[in-house]
């Protein structure tokens, strides 16, 4: 066994290479397998002094490419954290295990070394299936280790696909680097929604969050009109993508969104997995900046929370029992709501919360709804307990009346039309005439 660093970029090349030895691994009754144990990247410097990031495929030499296909359901995105789920048939269900499968091909249970894999449904027989892109028909090339001549013509293959060779590539980005930028972009300017997200016409000049991210990420590879006009966007609010504020945004929008444990939800669970990557690439760049927005919201829930918490906290501390049982009081109301309401056996019940100038915190189970809860000034009822809940201590009424505050009247607005001399003549002698 062989371990070797294949560039990304000469997986397709090498899987054509081993197809043309199919017919003589078969002759051979032997087969060759490899295994992607994992990915490395590794940065590079081009003859421009920029900068770029290219993935490697860490692959264990034992066997050989395997293939199968079916219809075209979804595109499985392979990460470490899971598999990014692309463009699926929304009127199926996919399963739970393709959400963290490897890139495995079920049809003949060999590992893939494709980022991508794709699932494929039978609609006769009700069967989903992980495939490979060029898996269209079954056949199965392979190399035995103890055939020496095959062993050596295909390992030089494998040693031949370790550096680039091709028109192009993908590069990859830094996954906090680029989160600092879609921060500091967010402070200047809010979050703008991707072109393809919006309905009907696009605004003329429109620019998405990742569309300016990725310009000025990247703004060394402007031409050099478009270089200056973004460094002045940029100098015109002071961008800094290595802000104080910006980098602690990014570290904890990035803690919070790898630390989330429940990923029902598919957004989250997509954004969950591409921000778990130490790199991504341009197609998932969308999402993650939108990590912006999440994990702002995020924080307002949170302080929304915390907020209705100290509410309470402090509603704990002012509210006290108020008379004794049976005795009939009128109530004041600071506030007044409607928690919650429920249908029983005997129909409706409707529960009212509200609170004095003091603070004491009174309930009243109604069997009928309060109109206008907002207009409510005043309760009249029966202390019929005092209870407590969740250390919270509540006077409970029955046979309650509310009173509502008047009405405010609304004054008709009338529009004067300007006196015009000219054409109060004319109605005149028309009607004139009329009455002669």
């Amino acid at each position: 066994m062989t371990t070797y660093l294949i560039h990304e970029s000469n997986f397709e090349r090498l899987e054509k290479k081993m197809a043309t030895l199919s017919k003589k691994c078969a002759q051979s009754h032997c087969s060759l397998t490899y295994t992607v144990k994992g990915e490395q990247f590794k940065t590079y410097t081009n003859d421009e002094g920029e900068e770029y990031i290219a993935k490697f495929y860490e692959v264990e030499v034992e066997g050989t490419a395997k293939y199968n296909g079916w219809r075209f359901v979804a595109t499985l995105d392979h990460h470490t954290e899971g598999n990014v789920i692309r463009a699926y048939d929304t009127e199926l269900t996919i399963p739970e295990k393709y959400k963290t499968c490897g890139p495995t091909c079920e049809h003949c249970n060999r590992i893939r070394t494709r980022k991508d894999t794709f699932l494929v449904y039978n609609d006769e027989t009700k069967e989903f299936k992980q495939v490979g892109k060029t898996c269209l028909q079954e056949f199965t090339n392979g190399l035995s280790a103890e055939n020496i001549a095959f062993f050596v013509s295909i390992y030089e293959q494998f040693e031949q696909s370790g550096g680039y060779s091709g028109p192009s590539f993908n590069r990859y980005i830094d996954v906090e680097d680029i989160t600092r930028y879609a921060f500091e972009c967010y402070k200047h300017w809010g979050y703008q929604k991707s072109r393809n997200s919006l309905e009907g016409d696009v605004p003329i000049g429109y620019r998405s969050t990742s569309d300016r991210v990725t310009d000025y990420y990247y703004i060394k590879r402007a031409f050099p009109k478009d270089r200056e006009r973004l460094q002045k966007e940029m100098d015109e609010v002071g961008f800094n993508a290595n802000s104080e504020d910006s980098v602690a945004n990014a570290t904890a929008a990035l803690e919070w969104i790898r630390g989330i444990e429940d990923l029902d939800n598919e957004y989250i669970r997509n954004l969950h997995v591409i921000a778990s990557d130490r790199y991504t690439d341009y197609r998932s760049l969308g999402i993650l900046v939108s990590l912006t927005t999440a994990y702002n919201r995020h924080i307002g829930q949170l302080a929304a929370y915390e907020a209705k918490q100290k509410k309470a906290e402090e509603e704990k501390k002012a509210s006290e029992h108020v008379g004794n049982i049976n005795d009939k009081i009128e109530v004041a109301c600071k506030d007044f709501t409607c928690v919650s309401s429920w249908d029983g056996m005997y129909g409706m019940t409707f529960l009212y919360k509200f609170t004095d100038a003091n603070g004491n915190v009174f309930i009243w189970y109604a069997s009928s709804s309060v109109q206008d809860e907002d207009r409510v000034i005043s309760v009249k009822g029966t202390i019929k307990d005092h209870s407590e809940y969740n250390g919270l201590k509540q006077t409970v009424l029955t046979r309650c009346r509310v009173t509502l505050a008047p009405k405010e009247e609304k004054k008709d607005e009338w529009c004067e039309i300007p006196a015009n001399t000219e054409t109060d003549k004319a109605l005149e002698d028309f009607l004139n005439y009329v009455n002669a």
